[in-house]
């Protein structure tokens, strides 16, 4: 039997729960049983990157306006790194995209999230992408009222619908497993830093729709080319329209 897991939330916006799952944070506290191991899943941006170029290769192939909507719970660094790393993939793949970026001030209220992805899809967004927790899924519903695709964020949102292109996942399930297995194989030892990344699966990219699997190869080649190092000097910073 697994020993029991307390998810603590490390420096969020958030309210302070245990057993809470973080919605935008980068790092986490996992507590068992009195040891302590920080897990980070600092490179949870890269998925931003990989779902970043997917969405440029459809819209690109689809033709049309190549205009793209993130909608941000707050302008802190964890929801800044995601939308950085997806507008920075779209720009390589579409060097003119207009991107489109504003912040809900809110990761609970869905209508605010909503309203923001509605004016940017009348702006000619044809890919919205959540980084504003449960206020983000408002956004995912303005795609799907408006025939548009939608890309989730840290769990897999395709079940909201076939419209989700895909979702950035930090794989916080992949995290808390593997960490409870080293407890009960003995080679557990707190106080060390465990890193999940995409070499040990512990980010990656959610289910891919009808649109999305027809580039499911290449995004497996710029995985591998972020594993090995090809791609690099992933941004930090949002970038103006």
């Amino acid at each position: 039997m697994f020993q029991r897991v307390t998810v603590v939330q490390d420096g969020l916006v958030l309210p302070r729960m245990a057993t809470t799952i973080p919605q935008n944070g980068v790092k986490s506290l996992y507590t068992i049983s009195g040891g302590v191991v920080r897990i980070k899943q600092l490179y949870a941006v890269v998925t931003t990157v990989i779902a970043g170029y997917l969405a440029a290769l459809v819209v690109k192939e689809k033709g049309g306006d190549q205009v793209f909507s993130s909608v941000g719970g707050q302008k802190i660094p964890p929801v800044d790194h995601y939308i950085a790393g997806y507008q920075a993939a779209i720009k390589k793949v579409l060097p003119k995209a207009k991107t489109l970026n504003d912040y809900s001030q809110d990761f609970v209220d869905q209508a605010k999230c909503k309203e923001i992805a509605l004016n940017h899809i009348a702006e000619g967004a044809q890919v919205v992408f959540q980084v504003a927790g449960q206020c983000g899924l408002g956004a995912l519903d303005a795609a799907k009222e408006k025939g548009v695709l939608g890309i989730g964020v840290d769990a897999d949102q395709g079940y909201l619908g076939d419209h989700i292109l895909t979702s950035a996942q930090k794989k916080v399930d992949v995290a808390v497993f593997e960490t409870a297995k080293a407890v009960q194989d003995g080679s557990f030892a707190g106080g060390e830093d465990q890193i999940f990344d995409l070499k040990n699966d512990g980010v990656g990219l959610g289910k891919l729709n009808a649109d999305g699997e027809k580039y499911a190869d290449q995004m497996e080649e710029v995985k591998q080319q972020i594993i090995d190092g090809e791609i690099t000097d992933i941004p930090a910073e949002v970038k103006g329209n």
